[in-house]
């Protein structure tokens, strides 16, 4: 059986697609929760399971990509979404991307 840890894999997605983060100097490890939002995952896929829509990533990240399934499922921030106001921010689904092999 394989073991993967999520939260690890989370952290590396975000180096690898967040932007920002290189903008702001941060490396793997230096990661601040007060730089990180509650985000929700809405639309997509109907068999993406429930705790896999919630996540945490950047403040100041418009776009979201998880692996799904052979493919990325891309998630875009919706518009007026402020991570000043409680509760988590919505994405939208906006495609689905096969990974290159």
């Amino acid at each position: 059986m394989i073991t993967v840890d999520w939260q690890a894999v989370e952290i590396l997605f975000r180096m690898s697609f967040a932007p920002e983060l290189s903008k702001r100097g941060m490396a793997m490890g230096h990661l601040a929760d007060d730089n990180l939002v509650d985000v929700v995952l809405e639309g997509g896929p109907a068999d993406l399971p429930p705790e896999r829509r919630l996540l945490k990533t950047v403040a100041a990240g418009e776009r979201v990509k998880i692996e799904h399934y052979g493919g990325y499922e891309h998630f875009e921030r919706q518009t007026g979404a402020d991570p000043a106001d409680d509760g988590p921010i919505a994405f939208r689904w906006t495609m689905r991307t096969r990974i290159a092999e």
